[in-house]
C-alpha cells in the first residue's frame, strides 16, 4: 500500500534517498540535464523560503516520489503576507502511472495559505491535464503570470548607450541601509518581492545564503542615489546542474557555445534580488548596466550563462531580453486558497530564477 506522509528527519545522510532520486530523474529537452545537490538535501532548500516540508510516497518502506511545499514572507499590494511555494516533484521512474504526482499535490498544497507553482511552457502534460486533474482534488490553480527566463552569454563588460552620469560598483557594508531602502521602495512597485521587517534580517540574506556576497553585489548610482542593485548567486556548491545527453543539434551548437560535455556540470550564475528605482528614468539604463556587470563577472569567472527572470508584463523586459541568447518561458500558476487578495495582480511579479 502506498503512504503519502510528512518526511521526518531532513539532514545528513537521511536526506541520500531524496539526492538519489532526483538524479535519476533528469530533465528532458535538447540538453538532458539533472540537479545535484553536493551537500545535502537542505543547503539550498533552506534558501528558496523561511521553512519548507517535504512529502513522500513509500511503499514498504521504499522511496516512490516526493514533492516540497517551501514557506516565505513576501510583500502583496504593499503588505507582508506568508505564501507558499510547489515545487521538486520527483517521482521514481518505476511508479510512474499510479498518480502518486496527483496525492503529493494535494497533500502539499492543501494550504491555508496561497500556492504558487511554475510550470515550463513546453510541460503540455500538465498545462493541458494536470491542472484538470488537480482541481478535481480541491487544488484550484489557475495560469497568472508568465515568467520570462533569460540567459545570457559571458562578454566583456559593455556599458550601455546613453547611459552617461550612472556609475556602477561592487557593495560594501556601509550600502546595505541605502540597499535595504531601495528593497522597499522597489517591493512597492512588484508583488512578491521577499519581505524583510528588519535592516539585520535583510543583511543576512547577504551574508547567510551559500554563494551569494556583497563583493558579488553591483549597485548603480545616479550621481549619489542609489538607483538599481543585482547580487550573482553562484549556487554550485548546494546545486549543480550536470549534463546527461545532448541531441544532435545541440552537439553541434556546443562547440560553438563552449557547452559542458556529458557528465560535467552547466554553469549558470543567477540573479539574487535585483531590484531598481522605477520613479528614476535611467532606472532601465540601470538594470541593463547591471546585467552587462552580471555577464562580465560570469566571463571572469568561466560561467556558461547569467540567467535573469522577468514577469512577461515588467515594463524593462522588453529593452532586457534584447541582450538575451535564450528567453524560455515558464507559466505562474496560483491557488489563491480563496484569498481575495490574490485574485489578480496589478503590479508585475518579482521573479528569481535561482529560487526554483
Amino acid at each position: 500500500m502506498i503512504k503519502i506522509q510528512l518526511a521526518e528527519s531532513l539532514s545528513g545522510n537521511n536526506t541520500q534517498p531524496y539526492l538519489d532520486l532526483i538524479r535519476q530523474t533528469p530533465v528532458p529537452g535538447a540538453i538532458s540535464y539533472h540537479y545535484e545537490r553536493p551537500v545535502n538535501y537542505d543547503a539550498f532548500a533552506k534558501t528558496q523560503g523561511t521553512n519548507f516540508q517535504l512529502w513522500e510516497a513509500r511503499e514498504n518502506d521504499s522511496l516512490l516520489g516526493f514533492t516540497q511545499i517551501t514557506f516565505d514572507q513576501v510583500t502583496w499590494n504593499n503588505n507582508p503576507v506568508t505564501v507558499s511555494y510547489s515545487g521538486d516533484t520527483r517521482i521514481a521512474m518505476a511508479a510512474r502511472g499510479k498518480k502518486i504526482s496527483d496525492s503529493l499535490i494535494q497533500a502539499a498544497c492543501n494550504q491555508n495559505v496561497p500556492v504558487f507553482g511554475a510550470v515550463l511552457g513546453t510541460n503540455k502534460i500538465v498545462l493541458h491535464k494536470k491542472l484538470d486533474d488537480w482541481d478535481s482534488l480541491g487544488i484550484h490553480f489557475k495560469e497568472f503570470a508568465k515568467l520570462k527566463a533569460m540567459l545570457f552569454r559571458p562578454a566583456a563588460f559593455k556599458s550601455p548607450k546613453n547611459a552617461m552620469g550612472l556609475f556602477c560598483r561592487s557593495a560594501h557594508e556601509s550600502d546595505i541601509p541605502a540597499m535595504y531602502h531601495l528593497w522597499k521602495s522597489y517591493s512597492e512597485t512588484r508583488n512578491l518581492p521577499r519581505y524583510y521587517d528588519h535592516l539585520d534580517r535583510f543583511a543576512n540574506s547577504y551574508f547567510q545564503t551559500p554563494g551569494v556576497s556583497l563583493d558579488q553585489t553591483f549597485l548603480v548610482f545616479d550621481g549619489i542615489s542609489l538607483i538599481a542593485m543585482l547580487s550573482i548567486w553562484n549556487q554550485t556548491k548546494i546545486r549543480k546542474l550536470v549534463v546527461n545527453e545532448k541531441n544532435a543539434w545541440m552537439k553541434m551548437a556546443s562547440k560553438l557555445l563552449y557547452l559542458p560535455k556529458v557528465g560535467e556540470e552547466i554553469k549558470i550564475l543567477y540573479s539574487f534580488q535585483h531590484a531598481f528605482l522605477e520613479r528614476n528614468k535611467l532606472h532601465s539604463l540601470a538594470l541593463q548596466t547591471l546585467v552587462s556587470k552580471a555577464r562580465n563577472y560570469s566571463l571572469m569567472n568561466k560561467a556558461h550563462f547569467f540567467s535573469l527572470g522577468l514577469d512577461a508584463k515588467d515594463p524593462v523586459f522588453p529593452t532586457i531580453q534584447k541582450s538575451a541568447l535564450i528567453t524560455n518561458t515558464a507559466r505562474i500558476i496560483l491557488d489563491p486558497r480563496e484569498n481575495q487578495d490574490f485574485s489578480t495582480s496589478n503590479l508585475p511579479l518579482h521573479l528569481e530564477v535561482g529560487m526554483g
